[in-house]
């Protein structure tokens, strides 16, 4: 396999070389006349169908190889973070004085060259797989972030929990806080009640008592009507 996928890095090789020199024969459009323009151009893009045609045959081996660099990568980057974490272990444990600074750094040091050489075995992968897409026509991502999507219903199902159950807005009253209800009005109706006859009452008083027989207006504390001789009942 290792033999194959050289032979095509050899052909990609290639296959750069003639991209790089079919634009260089647009930018000499203007300089040449217009027949040796087409047939140096032809010439060239004959060239690379054909590089094309051998790279498409082999995608199933590029596939195969990007399968295996993806995986050495997933275990290069854990060896990477557990390399990272041993220097920060080491870091604090000097500084709470576990370790003698000649420990220190020969420890450091020592995590440092591992981390520095998985590294550049993780950019090799990565320049690899690159590759690997770039055979295969896939776009090469340089940074990949990841995006937690929420689906459809997902988003459906959160948005019914907000809604209340219609059920609930149409649910009847029960009997007894209706009657409770209807309590309430009729003794707030006594009370106004009350207090209006308790005001004329006041009035009366105030401005004079009127005889229960003619009408007549006498002074608040008048026992017989001044008119008729009515006898006047006071509150």
């Amino acid at each position: 396999m290792k033999d194959n996928l050289e032979k095509l890095k050899a052909i990609e090789l290639e296959r750069k070389d003639l991209l790089s020199k079919l634009q260089k024969i647009e930018e000499k459009k203007g300089s040449v006349s217009h027949e040796v323009y087409i047939k140096v151009k032809t010439d060239y893009e004959t060239r690379l169908k054909k590089i094309d045609e051998a790279l498409a045959e082999n995608k199933e081996l590029v596939k195969m190889e990007m399968d295996r660099l993806n995986g050495e990568l997933s275990e290069l980057k854990k060896e990477e973070k557990n390399l990272r974490l041993n220097l920060e272990e080491i870091e604090l444990r000097y500084t709470i004085g576990e370790y003698s600074e000649d420990k220190f750094h020969e420890l450091q040091k020592e995590n440092k060259e591992k981390l520095n050489k998985v590294e550049g075995q993780i950019r090799e992968l990565e320049e690899r797989i690159r590759w690997c897409r770039g055979l295969l026509g896939e776009e090469i991502i340089e940074e990949e972030k990841v995006v937690e999507k929420v689906s459809v219903e997902e988003k459906k199902e959160a948005i019914e929990e907000l809604k209340i159950d219609e059920h609930i807005l149409e649910e009847k009253i029960p009997e007894e806080v209706k009657k409770l209800d209807e309590l309430l009005i009729e003794t707030n109706a006594l009370l106004e009640s009350a207090e209006e006859a308790t005001g004329k009452v006041k009035k009366e008083k105030e401005e004079g008592i009127a005889c229960p027989k003619c009408g007549f207006l006498n002074p608040p504390d008048s026992w017989y009507c001044e008119k008729c001789g009515a006898e006047i009942l006071t509150i």
